[in-house]
């Protein structure tokens, strides 16, 4: 399957360059006919690459739909899977149109430039949402009760969903958000489609690249619910991925058409919520004794109605009531002191994991690790006073190493550092000591060699500009 993984991750980029220079080569603003269009041109590539899969799956090319070496999946299952896993996402994702309206809009974000924000975070969105469906793929075939923990996440994301609104999504207290306000040096203004820049001589992120980072981070958020909904659906990963692939090509396409409609959408959440409730429901429940795909995808489409009948009812009369959930003012202020202890549990487990992570990714190479571990932090910091107090111990002294580091930049470190790295686990994926599984080593290799690139970026940057100033010898 390795094969199809590396072919649909070149699928992914070779789409968003096409974006990129055919579709829309320079910054406009979409208007709603448009994005109507470019939403049936990337539906109808999605339903050609369904075509590819009932092929692939038929054939099992690559070893697609064996599980082994019996045959599990079939051409016409995996071509069912795929679009029911498609129009899955692809409705679970529309909640994220109200916290994408409230960072461009709270960052001023031009919107010209909106679209290809959108379009260049779906490599990042698909590299978050592929280590996701590998590590819950990995549990739900190590541990069988692993599918109640997910049940119980689904269920609790579909009562957030009905009864708290996401509309007035505040980007200031993104954690991410604080973290680059206080830690990193940010750009005052504009600088075209550049994403990083310098200024007064140091390197800054542009307000582009931090309204990049916002909306990611809220699709990785959402697709805490998307993700395992899918597996209710599908245990094949690869469909998964791909699913959500397409999805937000399609999703991020039609946001300019639905931007102005969040009025209604909200009322589509109830359809929604009740999409969780049936994936919950489905995932509890042994494989064998699940519902046929035909059933599920009817389920889903029948949802989806339902939460269209609400907007049409009562949409345009509650238009201007956007601060309260579909169901009042009271559901929400009950859900919030219910779900409180729920939610301070998850951050707990959600922040503590993250921080684990980013320690196992500190080593004597550079790496993601000191940017994880302050994610998690902030993470347990949004419930816990102790976690704040570390993430500011540990924040300054990241910020003391980081500039001791960057005083005396050595680009000469770049090759061998990555290259070392790739050979790690070059050699890691040929061996496989103690039987590592592929999905862990690209989990580690795809987050380290991101956070490499981006250390090599500021060393060469920090470099060049070391080269440009005169020294205080210069013209005597």
């Amino acid at each position: 399957m390795l094969p199809l993984w590396i072919s649909m991750s070149l699928v992914v980029v070779m789409l968003v360059m096409l974006d990129r220079f055919l579709l829309h080569p320079r910054p406009e603003v979409i208007t709603p006919t448009t994005a109507v269009a470019r939403l049936l041109f990337w539906f109808l590539l999605a339903m050609v690459f369904n075509a590819g899969v009932f092929f692939i799956y038929e054939e099992h090319n690559f070893g697609a739909g064996l599980d082994g070496g019996v045959h599990h999946v079939g051409g016409v299952e995996a071509s069912l899977q795929f679009l029911t896993a498609f129009v899955l996402a692809l409705a679970l994702d529309l909640d994220t149109v109200f916290v994408i309206s409230a960072i461009f809009t709270h960052l001023r974000t031009p919107a010209g430039y909106r679209h290809r924000v959108l379009f260049w975070g779906i490599p990042a969105a698909m590299v978050g949402r592929g280590i996701m469906i590998f590590t819950a793929g990995e549990l739900l075939d190590l541990w069988g009760w692993f599918r109640f923990v997910l049940a119980v996440l689904l269920i609790l994301a579909g009562l957030r969903m009905i009864l708290i609104r996401q509309e007035n999504a505040d980007p200031e207290k993104n954690f991410i958000y604080r973290i680059l306000r206080r830690f990193v040096p940010v750009s005052d203004r504009q600088h075209g489609a550049d994403l990083l820049a310098l200024v007064n001589g140091r390197p800054a992120l542009t307000p582009l690249l931090v309204t990049l980072l916002l909306v990611e981070t809220a699709d990785g958020i959402f697709a805490f619910d998307s993700i395992p909904a899918a597996f209710a659906v599908t245990r094949e990963p690869f469909l998964i991925f791909a699913a959500n692939v397409f999805s937000l090509f399609c999703l991020r396409a039609i946001y300019p058409a639905l931007e102005s409609l969040t009025g209604w959408l909200r009322y589509v959440k109830i359809g929604l919520a009740m999409i969780l409730a049936y994936a919950a429901v489905a995932i509890a429940l042994p494989v064998t004794h699940r519902a046929p795909t035909e059933a599920s995808l009817a389920a889903i489409l029948a949802s989806v109605g339902v939460g269209i009948s609400f907007a049409v009812r009562w949409g345009s009369a509650r238009q201007a009531k956007v601060r309260e959930s579909p169901l009042g003012p009271d559901a929400e202020r009950i859900a919030r002191l219910t779900l409180a202890p729920a939610r301070k549990l998850i951050v707990l487990v959600v922040g503590t994991t993250v921080v684990i992570i980013g320690l196992i990714m500190i080593g004597p190479v550079p790496g993601p690790g000191i940017v994880v571990v302050p994610i998690g932090l902030s993470i347990l910091a949004a419930e816990f006073v102790w976690a704040r107090r570390l993430l500011h111990k540990y924040s300054q002294s990241v910020q003391s190493v980081g500039r001791r580091v960057m005083k005396t930049p050595r680009p000469w470190l770049i090759v061998p550092v990555v290259g070392a790295t790739l050979a790690i686990f070059t050699l890691l994926w040929v061996f496989r000591p103690f039987e590592i599984r592929t999905s862990a080593i690209l989990s580690g290799a795809i987050p380290a060699l991101l956070g490499q690139i981006v250390w090599a970026y500021l060393t060469i940057q920090k470099y060049r500009e070391i080269k440009r100033t005169p020294g205080p010898d210069a013209g005597k």
